[in-house]
C-alpha cells in the first residue's frame, strides 16, 4: 500500500462528496425557483382579468391591482435572489470546510509517514495491523511479517557522519519500496528497522522474495558510488489465526538481535 494512493483515494472521494452536494444545491435552488414561477403564474391568472376588464373598471381599483402585482413581483425576485445568495454562501462554507478536512486528512497522513525515508512508520503499523490480521483470518490466507534490520549503521554513522547514515536508511527504503508489491506494507519499524506486512504470502513465498532483495542489494552495491555497502540481516514468521501478532513480532525482533550478534547465519523465520 503506497502512500500516495492512500492520500489520492482519500481526496478523490471528499471531492466527490463536493460534486454531489453542490449538485444537490443545484436542484434544491431549481425547485425553489418552479414554485415561485408557479405562483406568479397563478397570482397572474387571477388578477389578470381584473386587470383587462371593460371600461366601467375604477381606475384607482385597476391601478392598485397592478401595483398589487408588481409589488408580488418584486417579492419574488428578492426572495429569489435571498436564497441563491444563501444557497452559494452555503456552497462556499461547505468547500472551506471540505478543505479543512483535505487538511487534516493530509495531516494524518504525514504523522504516519517517517519524515526521512519517506514510507509509513511505526505508528502506521497500529492502524494496518489489525485490519491484516481481520482480512487473514476472514478469508483464511496467508500473512508473513519481514524484520530487516541495516548492517552496520551505527558504525557508518560514527565513520561518515550522520548524513551519509541517514542516506543509507534512504536508499534501503527505496530498495524495499521496488522489490516489494504495492499490496504489501513497508514501514520504518525502529531506527535502523524495517517491517513489510506481505499479506496472501505464505513463509516460502516470502523466501523467494527475500532473495530477489538480496539480488537487487547486491546489484545496487555493485552500482552506487557510495562509501558504504547496503547489507540487511533478519527473519521472517507467519501469522496464524489465534497467534498474538505482538508476541510474534517480539520474536522476530529477537531473532534480528541474535542475527546481528552473528551476521553469518542466514535469515531465517522466527521459532
Amino acid at each position: 500500500m503506497s502512500i500516495e494512493g492512500l492520500q489520492s483515494g482519500r481526496t478523490q472521494k471528499l471531492h466527490e462528496q463536493i460534486h454531489k452536494m453542490s449538485g444537490r444545491d443545484i436542484q434544491l435552488w431549481s425547485v425553489g425557483m418552479v414554485i415561485m414561477l408557479l405562483f406568479a403564474a397563478g397570482f397572474l391568472v387571477v388578477a389578470l382579468p381584473n386587470l383587462v376588464s371593460g371600461p366601467g373598471a375604477h381606475p384607482f381599483q385597476a391601478g392598485q391591482l397592478v401595483q398589487l402585482v408588481v409589488g408580488v413581483f418584486v417579492l419574488i425576485m428578492i426572495f429569489s435572489a435571498y436564497v441563491f445568495d444563501q444557497k452559494r454562501t452555503q456552497h462556499r462554507t461547505r468547500e472551506e470546510l471540505i478543505r479543512e478536512i483535505v487538511f487534516s486528512e493530509r495531516m494524518e497522513s504525514f504523522s504516519l509517514v517517517d519524515p526521512l525515508t519517506q514510507i509509513f512508520n511505526r505508528r502506521y503499523l497500529d492502524q494496518i495491523l489489525p485490519k491484516e490480521i481481520n482480512r487473514a483470518n476472514r478469508g483464511g490466507t496467508s500473512l508473513t511479517f519481514l524484520l530487516l534490520e541495516v548492517d552496520g549503521w551505527s558504525m557508518i554513522g560514527r565513520q561518515y557522519g550522520e548524513l551519509v547514515a541517514d542516506q543509507l536508511l534512504i536508499d534501503a527504503a527505496h530498495v524495499l519500496k521496488c522489490n516489494f508489491r504495492g499490496s504489501d506494507t513497508v514501514l520504518r519499524y525502529d531506527a535502523a528497522k524495517f517491517l513489510i506486512l506481505l499479506p496472501e504470502t505464505n513463509e516460502q513465498e516470502a523466501n523467494c522474495a527475500l532473495i530477489r532483495l538480496l539480488n537487487r542489494i547486491d546489484t545496487w552495491n555493485l552500482e552506487t558510488r557510495a562509501p558504504y555497502e547496503m547489507a540487511l540481516n533478519g527473519g521472517l514468521a507467519s501469522y496464524e489465526s489465534g497467534i498474538d501478532a505482538l508476541a510474534l513480532l517480539q520474536r522476530l525482533e529477537r531473532n534480528v538481535q541474535v542475527h546481528s550478534q552473528h551476521p553469518a547465519q542466514p535469515l531465517r523465520a522466527a521459532s
